[in-house]
């Protein structure tokens, strides 16, 4: 007796690798943050955050960036 093939699809748990290389600059009025982009392929974007000096929480910069999609650079 023969049992029929059961295929099964695994869900994916490992997670991407975080954002390397990143770098950051400023000017008079802006700041500048790269990054050198994940070469995952189930990484849609980034959610970026800040946390201005004395602030004891970060802070999203959601919904003005949803996800920089593909974009390894920043303006804030």
């Amino acid at each position: 007796m023969v049992s029929d093939i059961l295929e099964l699809t695994l869900p994916d748990i490992v997670l991407p690798p975080v954002a390397v290389a990143l770098d950051g600059c400023q000017d008079e009025e802006n700041v500048y943050i790269t990054w050198a982009a994940s070469p995952a392929n189930d990484v849609l974007g980034y959610r970026t955050f800040r946390k201005p000096a004395g602030d004891e929480e970060w802070q999203s910069l959601l919904p003005t960036c949803y996800f920089l999609f593909f974009s390894p650079w920043y303006l804030f």
